[in-house]
């Protein structure tokens, strides 16, 4: 017999001895597969029912699951297809509302009301700048305020 070319014989009401499923007992709707039971010249019969359950459990699907999930694909690839479609219009009308924005600003900006020349410090100030810390002038002390004195070398020990 070639690998590729199947004797798988069916009967409907009753197989020839020993006529069962071997998995179930069932004695209807029996399937021989072309082989033997080993050891014996018996056919080996599986019903309906344990041939889906077998297929089942190794991965198979009956058609009409089958075809349940090529339908749900197929409607998601259309679904997909149709954003696709659309995305070019939807990045061309992003790129002008972008582009709106930007001008909006830059005339914004250069309508507002700047001073003609820019002020800049003088003096000391120029080159301080502000560094967050805090300078202590010279001038006179706040009432009830002790005076801070250095510690002299002789009192450290």
């Amino acid at each position: 017999m070639d690998k590729f070319s199947a004797s798988y014989r069916f009967y409907e009401q009753g197989a020839p001895y020993p006529g069962m499923c071997l998995r179930c007992g069932a004695g209807s709707k029996l399937w021989d597969l072309g082989r033997n039971i080993p050891g014996t010249n018996m056919g080996a019969y599986y019903c309906d029912g344990c041939l889906v359950e077998l297929a089942t459990f190794t991965g198979m699907a009956s058609k009409e699951a089958h075809e349940g999930t090529v339908s749900k694909l197929t409607t998601a690839l259309e679904t997909a297809n149709a954003q696709l479609a659309v995305a070019p219009s939807l990045v061309k009308e992003l790129t002008h509302n972008v582009q709106s924005l930007l001008s909006e600003f830059v005339l914004n900006l250069a309508s507002s009301a700047s001073p003609s020349k820019p002020v800049q410090p003088k003096g000391d100030q120029a080159d301080a700048g502000d560094t967050g810390g805090v300078v202590e002038e010279p001038g006179e002390s706040i009432k009830g305020s002790a005076k801070a004195t250095k510690p002299s070398a002789k009192s450290s020990k």
